[in-house]
């Protein structure tokens, strides 16, 4: 594929591709009938003959660049059922908090800054021994 259109980077003025064309489609395998441009930051593929849906695409760029094309999978949502045993369990409120805010797919570092738990009770945060006390309130 060939570079068809430029535009100049904001910050360098260096001229930077924006659109690429005369490329073999990876569906239907014709030469110079597929081409891609950046379009509001994401990048737009086309094939020119007609008969290749922009699913079909997808997939067949993703096959070809595993971990570079597609989306990432999204992360399952929390279940009601799992969220009611957690309401229901009998841990300690700081540990019923760190676990529900790491259900929401949060770091156990990132959660415990979160609510505020000292370095020094982090461990029995962790391992759902800590009393309401450990609370560093603000």
């Amino acid at each position: 594929m060939r570079c068809t259109s430029t535009v100049p980077n904001p910050r360098t003025g260096i001229p930077r591709p924006v659109q690429w064309g005369g490329g073999t489609c990876p569906v239907c395998e014709r030469e110079r009938k597929f081409s891609q441009v950046i379009e509001d930051g994401r990048i737009k593929s086309t094939c020119h003959v007609g008969t290749c849906s922009q699913e079909d695409i997808k997939a067949a760029l993703a096959k070809l660049f595993p971990g570079c094309a597609g989306r990432r999978p999204r992360r399952p949502p929390i279940s009601a059922d799992d969220l009611a045993a957690l309401m229901l369990s009998g841990i300690p409120p700081m540990s019923m908090k760190l676990a529900g805010l790491e259900m929401t797919g949060m770091g156990t570092t990132a959660a415990l800054d979160k609510l505020g738990v000292r370095r020094e009770h982090r461990a029995r945060v962790i391992t759902e021994r800590a009393p309401f006390s450990v609370q560093n309130r603000r």
